[in-house]
């Protein structure tokens, strides 16, 4: 029965707004059959640029998931994002990540799960999160790995996903100042680490 709960644990909380993007934050709290997402959990996406490294986070994201706990089953589980609540700290890069990603005409980036994998060991959890990724409009398979541990009532799991924008049709932006400019780099790196307990 432990390792039913365990795998739906897993499944549920590797995606819990799989595209936050910035340094490590405070994530909204997030349900799901029998979990508890801590407000703690952090979210976010690293990239670089001709000058330097930006990471972004998501000040707001919403989670919907169902199925059985005994049952050991997620059934659904989808992350919305809205585009102009990640943010980088810095308000040029931030517009124009936005008008990259088309915000306007795509507001939501979304994440729609199809299948987990899950294999848990005593108290290690390997997961694989096989779901479908839209960013501005395009939508692309991809799996989503990350380990973890439970400890009584308490877990963590923590991932990392590489990808590049141009995958989804987002041209990489460039930004002009009056002396240079800066080009952002095609690739990104999702990074999450999730925390929380099972409800009893």
């Amino acid at each position: 029965m432990r390792k039913s709960r365990i795998s739906v644990i897993a499944s549920a909380l590797l995606l819990a707004g799989i595209w936050g993007v910035g340094t490590p934050h405070v994530a909204q709290a997030a349900k799901a059959p029998g979990i508890t997402v801590s407000p703690e959990s952090k979210i976010w996406f690293d990239g670089d640029s001709t000058l330097h490294g930006f990471s972004f986070k998501s000040k707001k994201h919403e989670v919907t998931a169902a199925g059985s706990a005994s049952g050991a089953r997620l059934d659904k589980l989808e992350v919305e994002i809205p585009v102009k609540q990640l943010k980088s700290g810095d308000g040029t890069m931030d517009g124009n990540m936005y008008r990259a990603l088309d915000a306007d005409k795509y507001p939501t980036i979304r994440f729609s799960m199809n299948n987990a994998k899950v294999k848990a060991t005593g108290g290690d959890l390997d997961v694989d999160a096989i779901g479908t990724l839209t960013i501005a409009g395009t939508e692309k398979p991809i799996t989503l790995k990350a380990e973890g541990k439970i400890d009584g009532n308490t877990f963590r799991i923590k991932g990392s996903k590489e990808l590049l924008m141009s995958e989804y049709g987002v041209k990489p932006p460039v930004i002009s100042l009056l002396v240079a400019k800066i080009s952002v780099k095609d690739r990104v790196v999702i990074r999450y680490d999730l925390t929380g307990t099972l409800d009893d």
